[in-house]
């Protein structure tokens, strides 16, 4: 009796395995038609929305109100973002950012829109920055940083945007101070600082310094630890580690003395 019902336990078990193992292949063959679908529903749909940028732009070229601009920002920043990148940002990409540009002039809400999309435009994988556009970029930029407006947050986004892009312009040298002064000053305010910091790092980490102006820079960091404010200080130390962290072993070892 025993060995029976050990013998139907066995049976019993083994039918649930099959029952398990073919109930996971019948969800591994739904999981893999339902892949095959999505993929097909993104191609589809990316394709699509590669051809929105143009009836946006087109809206964005009208004389339309402040909410029809606004909701076209919006969805030209959504199509910016997308991964993987839109092709259709190679065609329409020049067009856009001179549009976009024209737009700043319009005040009000509608500047801090516009930075925000040209910033995200510059950054985007098919667009090429020339040094003019990063130029004007880099000055307006510039505007905003000296009169510490109430959209320096934006003016901070579009440097970090031609630094990201590694466009080599005197501009950009010429600001990197005005932008470590302004990390100091405004240290509390966490989208500033985080912003100069990330500016500050790829400067000194991938354009081209001399090694004495290097050394100038990473003196005057050391140097303004004793800054004031609690806020202040603890920024610079912010820099400072992102610094050892990115700069080469070699550089390091020459400002160990500095640093350390």
């Amino acid at each position: 009796m025993e060995a029976f019902e050990r013998q139907q336990r066995h049976e019993d078990e083994l039918g649930e395995g099959r029952a398990i193992k073919k109930n996971e292949a019948k969800k591994a063959k739904e999981s893999k038609a339902e892949q095959s679908l999505a993929d097909l529903f993104g191609a589809e749909h990316k394709g699509q929305l590669s051809e929105l940028l143009a009836p946006v732009l087109n809206i964005l070229q009208g004389e339309g109100a402040d909410t029809v601009v606004t909701t076209a920002f919006e969805v030209t920043h959504a199509l910016l973002a997308i991964n993987p990148p839109l092709p259709s940002v190679k065609t329409s990409g020049q067009v856009l950012f001179d549009v976009i540009a024209e737009l700043f002039d319009r005040g009000g809400d509608i500047k801090p829109r516009a930075m925000r999309v040209i910033s995200a435009l510059v950054q985007h994988t098919y667009f090429n920055l020339s040094n003019d556009q990063a130029v004007w970029l880099t000055k307006v930029a510039r505007g905003e940083l000296i009169e510490r407006t109430k959209i320096l947050t934006m003016g901070l986004g579009l440097l970090q945007a031609v630094v990201n892009k590694h466009v080599e312009i005197a501009e950009v040298y010429e600001l990197i101070d005005s932008v470590t002064e302004l990390m100091m000053q405004r240290a509390s305010s966490a989208p500033i600082r985080t912003r100069c910091v990330s500016i500050i790092a790829k400067f000194l980490t991938e354009y081209r310094l001399t090694t004495q102006k290097l050394q100038s820079h990473i003196n005057m960091y050391v140097q303004n630890l004793q800054f004031p404010s609690v806020d202040g200080r603890m920024a610079m130390l912010e820099l400072l580690g992102v610094l050892v962290f990115r700069l080469p072993q070699q550089v390091l070892r020459q400002e160990c003395n500095v640093l350390f």
